[in-house]
């Protein structure tokens, strides 16, 4: 994970800082947190550093309030919702090639996202899951395919809790 920064001269400590941890650590692909909430100037020039390192980026697809969130069609509409405008930016032609993968996570380890649903490894829990799953690589293979990208790799990103207490269900389906 590479936390970004916004600072006055981001252009020199993205390069910097990208450089150092291809050059130093020999790292090639990162993923950031939060990629959704910078301009498209910013993310120009990490896409374009990225290119320059020969590196790539797994563009996370993620977000939920804790409160209300509990894995229906409508939290995956407002997710994709609020990253319609960074998929579309990592869509076009000239960065699709640095996107390794889009990240679709799903909030399982939240203890709150689980009360909403009656709680960890309930029914409504594992059910909502599956259906989520489905609805939410559903609009993201929408969109990237209406932005010219059909052909964009997806991961579900799953967490199955720190003792695999998570009895996650397939969302083979």
């Amino acid at each position: 994970t590479f936390v970004l920064k916004q600072t006055d001269d981001y252009e020199e400590w993205l390069s910097t800082e990208l450089k150092r941890a291809h050059d130093t650590y020999h790292i090639n692909t990162i993923t950031v947190y939060g990629l959704e909430q910078f301009d498209d100037a910013y993310k120009a020039c990490l896409f374009q550093t990225l290119k320059e390192l020969d590196m790539k980026i797994c563009v996370r697809i993620e977000g939920y309030d804790g409160k209300t969130f509990a894995f229906t069609s409508e939290d995956a509409a407002d997710v994709i919702r609020r990253h319609k405008s960074l998929v579309e930016f990592t869509c076009r032609p000239e960065n699709r090639d640095v996107v390794f993968y889009y990240a679709l996570n799903m909030p399982v380890d939240d203890g709150q996202v689980q009360q909403n649903m009656g709680g960890v490894n309930s029914e409504k829990s594992r059910k909502n899951q599956v259906e989520y799953a489905k609805e939410i690589v559903r609009l993201m293979r929408e969109l990237t395919a209406q932005n010219g990208y059909g052909n964009a790799k997806m991961f579900l990103s799953v967490f199955f809790g720190w003792d695999v207490s998570y009895d996650v269900p397939s969302y083979a389906p």
